[in-house]
């Protein structure tokens, strides 16, 4: 796993570009700053923009090459982040400390998927914010990007499933069309939820 990342991350380009997701964008700037938490971020699109909009930006991720081209690219804001490598598997996830929680295009299998998403729970605030936008199963086989395994890819049932006792304030399975870097390009099947932890 960690190996695929890194490949993927060596090249000059920013492999999922360099401008923050849409969703996440528009659901950050939605909310007063405050300490947000970005589950495997890569190439820090997403943590550096955070951090541009005066929120404290903590990102983690497997790839020792995802951080350098993250650090770069918040230098070249003028920012600052948080960046940790390590596998989720033995993140240390705090409890209740973010404000917000970013779980943007972050595949796993049941188990780990599971795992991460009660992680993810933890570490937020009550009252704190869950933005999410992953590809659902009906992605599979498309070349727009996501896994190419069916059990990584979520269903809204099993997501409310993770994040049960959350206020969703958005919960869809859409349509969309992706321009984000490299791989993820064209029509698509997303799930995006923005949520509220009670």
């Amino acid at each position: 796993m960690r190996a695929m990342w890194e490949k993927r991350y060596s090249g000059k380009e920013y492999a999922y570009g360099s401008t923050p997701n849409r969703y996440f964008r528009e659901k950050l700037n939605s909310l007063p700053a405050g300490k947000v938490l970005l589950i495997c971020e890569g190439e820090g699109r997403n943590a550096a923009y955070a951090a541009f909009r005066g929120w404290k930006a903590v990102a983690m991720d497997y790839s020792d090459k995802g951080k350098l081209k993250a650090l770069k690219l918040a230098e070249m804001k003028g920012v600052l982040l948080e960046y940790h490598v390590s596998p989720v598997e033995s993140f240390q996830f705090p409890s209740e400390e973010f404000d917000a929680v970013g779980l943007i295009f972050a595949h796993f299998e049941p188990i780990l998927r599971t795992y991460v998403h009660a992680q993810a729970r933890k570490a937020l605030k009550k009252g704190g914010k869950l933005i999410f936008e992953g590809f659902s199963k009906e992605q599979f086989g498309r070349d727009s990007g996501g896994p190419v395994d069916l059990n990584s890819l979520y269903t809204i049932d099993e997501l409310r499933n993770d994040f049960a006792g959350f206020d969703f304030i958005e919960c869809n399975n859409i349509e969309t069309l992706l321009d984000e870097g490299l791989f993820h390009i064209g029509m698509a099947n997303v799930i995006r939820i923005f949520a509220t932890k009670l």
